[in-house]
């Protein structure tokens, strides 16, 4: 899985693949995979010690709550456990190339990284990643000919219509769907490659 999506040469092929893995995405998901990918996340981090405590809480919550062996929050695997999708790999690629990456909590954990290392690469990626607001708005056409070409299941004109009304207010970060929510139960930190040091 990581390896086909590192070999991906677009974005377009990148949201093809993702959807082949989590097949509840909706249109919205699309758009904030599209928006991670060219934007990384949401906001600057002004506070590392807030950003430090939020990350703990989140990974502590799994832990306690024994969230970690069966994921939703991975890979998705094709084949499902009783309990939903089982994770193929931490670091899930959301960019061409694999610059850009999705670190996934819950298989972090069982892998038993290093929390100061995804911290780090987090604050890092959000205050250092360079913008690519024209990349976005070009992802809407992109993604609503995806669906022209029976390669992703929804309408060109409702991509066209949410990327025109996130363009109006300039392109701001969204939630995961409801459907994407209870079935992936994402959890997980945007960073770029290169700040966790590997190439």
């Amino acid at each position: 899985m990581t390896s086909d999506l590192q070999s991906c040469r677009s974005l377009e092929e990148i949201i093809v693949a993702h959807y082949l893995r989590y097949p509840r995405m909706q249109v919205r998901d699309i758009y904030k995979l599209a928006h991670q990918s060219c934007l990384g996340s949401a906001h600057a981090v002004a506070d590392v010690n807030e950003a430090a405590l939020a990350l703990r809480a989140e990974l502590d919550g799994i832990e306690a709550r024994n969230d970690t062996g069966s994921d939703r929050g991975g890979f998705a695997d094709e084949r499902p456990t009783v309990s939903g999708y089982r994770f193929r790999s931490a670091l899930e690629p959301i960019a061409p190339g694999g610059v850009v990456m999705r670190a996934h909590l819950r298989p972090w954990l069982q892998e038993g990284r290093s929390f100061d290392l995804l911290l780090s690469a987090f604050v890092k990626t959000a205050n250092e990643l360079p913008s690519d607001e024209a990349g976005l708005a070009a992802a809407g056409e992109g993604v609503a000919g995806l669906c022209e070409e029976g390669r992703l299941p929804f309408r060109g004109d409702e991509v066209l219509r949410l990327w025109q009304r996130m363009a109006a207010s300039g392109f701001p970060p969204v939630r995961h769907s409801p459907a994407y929510r209870i079935a992936y139960r994402p959890a997980y930190r945007v960073v770029a490659l290169e700040s966790l040091g590997t190439s």
